[in-house]
C-alpha cells in the first residue's frame, strides 16, 4: 500500500524568496555580463514581479481535475467537507501575493479559496460575479486560509494532487436547500476577478 505525505504548499524556488509588492510578489536576480573580446565585466540586480491574483482572468480547461460533491449532484455527505483537486500542484499558491509564513515555513496562503454556501446566500450576479452574504464569509475566514490546502504525494511516486477543502463549512442537512461550491479569489485586487462555479 502506498504511503500518502501531505505538504502546506508547494510553489516555484524564485517565488520562496520574494517579498509582497502591491498586489505581487517581487524578487530580485542578479544578472553578470562579460565581454567575450576584452574581458570586461558588468553585474547589476534587476527586481521582476510575479504574476498576482489580479492577473488571472481564469482558469484553463483541466485546471480543476475531480470535485466532492460532483458539479450537479443531487446529495451529498452532510459529514464531510467539499474539496477540489487541481491539475498543477503549485496552483493553489502559483499567484499569492505575499510569502509564507516567516515563522511557520509550512504555512502559506492560497490565492484561492474554496467557498461553500446555500443558494440563498451564494447568488449568481451579472457579469459572471458571485454575491456572497456576510453569513457565509463569516465561516471563511481568510487568515485561516493556509489550512485549507494541501499537496498530496505518494511513496513510491506519483503525480502529486494539491486539494482546496471547504473548512469549516460542511453541506448540512436541508429539505429542499441547494448549494453552491466555488473557487473564489481569496486577496483583493484593484480588479477583482469573478469567482468560478464548479
Amino acid at each position: 500500500m502506498d504511503d500518502l505525505i501531505f505538504f502546506g504548499w508547494q510553489r516555484a524556488g524564485g517565488a520562496v524568496h520574494g517579498a509582497a509588492n502591491a498586489g505581487r510578489m517581487k524578487g530580485t536576480v542578479t544578472l553578470d555580463a562579460r565581454a567575450v573580446e576584452t574581458g570586461a565585466h558588468q553585474s547589476a540586480d534587476v527586481d521582476f514581479e510575479f504574476y498576482g491574483p489580479r492577473d488571472v482572468a481564469g482558469f484553463l480547461a483541466g485546471a480543476v481535475t475531480a470535485t466532492s460533491p460532483a458539479a450537479g449532484a443531487q446529495s451529498a455527505e452532510e459529514t464531510m467537507c467539499a474539496f477540489v483537486e487541481l491539475g498543477a500542484p503549485d496552483l493553489p499558491w502559483r499567484y499569492a501575493p505575499a510569502p509564507h509564513d516567516a515563522v511557520q515555513v509550512s504555512k502559506w496562503a492560497p490565492w484561492i479559496a474554496l467557498v461553500v454556501g446555500p443558494t440563498s446566500d451564494v447568488v449568481p450576479a451579472p457579469g459572471g460575479r458571485v454575491a456572497i452574504s456576510r453569513a457565509v464569509l463569516q465561516k471563511h475566514v481568510l487568515a485561516d486560509a493556509a489550512k485549507w490546502a494541501h499537496v498530496q504525494k505518494t511513496n513510491p511516486p506519483a503525480p502529486a494532487l494539491p486539494h482546496i477543502v471547504s473548512v469549516p463549512s460542511r453541506i448540512a442537512r436541508l429539505p429542499a436547500m441547494y448549494w453552491w461550491v466555488l473557487l473564489s479569489p481569496a486577496y483583493e485586487a484593484k480588479e477583482p476577478r469573478s469567482p468560478t462555479l464548479l
